[in-house]
């Protein structure tokens, strides 16, 4: 088999994990929700709050924790994971069968067990997203998005109308499982392929671009949010059953939807300015406001019907356009990407709690949300238009200055300079002379391990050397 097939298929398998691993996270989450089995469970926090609200409340918080410190959790990523995979796993039975703890109250044991399993689904949320983002192509980043979105919706809805509920809770931890085994088996192709995408090599905008990404990332949250919770997915518990989607041409009519939508506002080339790329989805989004309130489809005379065919595909676009908008951030910023996957999620976990606790005990308020939130966006965004307008070529001057480099860096990226390092592998090459160790530099630059081999290789080839001593040996000789 050739190098070339060999790269093809591991790049087969990533894509297949990470498509399932989306899958099995959304379905975990869309049971326990709106499964009738778990109905109780959900049920018994209303006295605190909705039980989406307490599972919000532990996305929020542990993607909180990504934006404030990436560095130590990707360092302990592994003893991390395996806590958080065994607490998930833990707390899912618990909430299934809550009465075999007779000498816990029932609403704090509920309620305990939804925001651990928020903590769980934002963990494996920032690590889908990110393993996401290593695909080249981004197309196939839309594409991987949209058929794991469509796939969801199929087995939320079969699941929760067609099987027991027996079956039900059976569902749920096995797609938890699952969900944390395509997480793990993802990461292992990263790191056993020596040609993984380093992510600080893709071209990155400028500070004015980079501004608007940040503004955008946090402005689409806000309007996913009150989507989903003026949805049939905003609250958990009886009376938020899911409808039957797959009957008739619902579901048919609903995919077709979306991947038109997302090929030609997501994938097509909507112009070099980044504000002009994205306006096409917020529009999309904007329109489908209309469609979620009452007053405007009683008024339309549109069918309830058509009406939730309708709902369902502008709360799956709204979904797939803040995934496909945290892809492009981690590409095109020079972030961290744990950190712009868990502003993309906190803001959206903080967003739906207020929505939530807003429209709880009435649905009145809904016209009045809508009504701001287009408000909101149209005034954000002539501010990015009036500021990027105005950004001129000096921006990049009031930029962070960088902390200076020691007198031992200097001469080390001198030598680098020398030897024709490109500044991806100057870093690398820095941590190397340094005496750091392959897992320290994959943790400290966030590489895959195949990626720290691949530039370890092309650094030795360059300074002409073969293996770490006689790099050393070539920087103690060397002024």
């Amino acid at each position: 088999m050739s190098q070339r097939q060999g790269m093809g298929r591991r790049g087969w398998r990533l894509s297949a994990y990470t498509v399932l691993g989306l899958i099995f996270i959304s379905v975990w989450a869309d049971v326990i929700g709106h499964g009738s089995v778990f109905f109780a469970s959900a049920d018994a926090v209303r006295g605190i709050a909705n039980a989406r609200v307490v599972f919000l409340s532990g996305l929020t918080a542990s993607t909180v924790l990504y934006v404030l410190a990436p560095h130590p959790l990707k360092r302990f990523e592994r003893p991390v994971g395996i806590v958080v995979a065994i607490t998930s796993l833990a707390v899912t039975v618990a909430f299934s069968f809550p009465h075999a703890f007779p000498l816990a109250a029932l609403d704090c044991l509920c309620a305990a067990c939804l925001f651990f399993i928020g903590l769980g689904y934002g963990w494996l949320a920032v690590h889908l997203v990110c393993e996401v983002a290593y695909k080249d192509d981004y197309a196939t980043v839309v594409s991987i998005l949209a058929v794991s979105l469509l796939a969801k919706t199929i087995l939320t809805s079969v699941i929760n109308l067609h099987i027991s509920s027996g079956v039900q809770v059976v569902a749920a931890v096995v797609s938890l499982i699952a969900a944390f085994a395509t997480v793990w088996l993802g990461q292992r192709e990263l790191d056993r392929s020596i040609e993984t995408l380093d992510l600080a090599e893709l071209p990155k905008v400028d500070e004015s671009d980079k501004r608007v990404f940040l503004v955008l990332l946090a402005l689409l949250p806000v309007l996913r949010a009150l989507v989903r919770a003026l949805s049939k997915m905003g609250f958990w518990g009886s009376g938020w059953e899911v409808e039957n989607i797959i009957s008739g041409l619902g579901f048919l009519v609903v995919s077709a939807l979306v991947l038109f939508f997302a090929r030609v506002t997501l994938v097509k080339e909507q112009g070099d300015d980044v504000i002009t790329r994205f306006l096409p989805p917020f529009m999309v989004i904007l329109g489908g406001f209309f469609l979620l309130d009452p007053q405007v489809t009683r008024l339309v005379g549109i069918t309830p019907w058509t009406s939730y065919v309708l709902i369902t595909f502008v709360e799956l676009f709204s979904q797939l356009f803040h995934w496909a908008l945290i892809v492009l951030s981690i590409r095109s910023l020079n972030i961290h990407p744990y950190r712009v996957v868990g502003i993309g999620y906190a803001v959206y976990g903080a967003s739906s709690i207020v929505y939530a606790l807003l429209l709880q005990n009435t649905v009145e308020l809904s016209s009045v949300l809508i009504v701001l939130a287009m408000y909101f966006f149209i005034l954000v965004m002539m501010m990015l238009f009036r500021s990027h307008r105005s950004a001129g070529p000096d921006v990049e001057v009031g930029e962070t200055v960088a902390k200076a480099p020691s007198s031992e860096e200097e001469r080390l990226e001198g030598i680098a300079r020398h030897h024709g390092l490109s500044p991806r592998e100057t870093e690398v090459f820095v941590l190397l002379a340094q005496g750091r160790n392959r897992s320290y530099i994959q943790n400290r630059l966030f590489l895959a391990e195949g990626t720290v081999k691949t530039h370890t290789s092309r650094i030795y080839q360059k300074l002409g050397v073969n293996n770490r001593q006689d790099m050393i040996t070539l920087v103690q000789n060397e002024s």
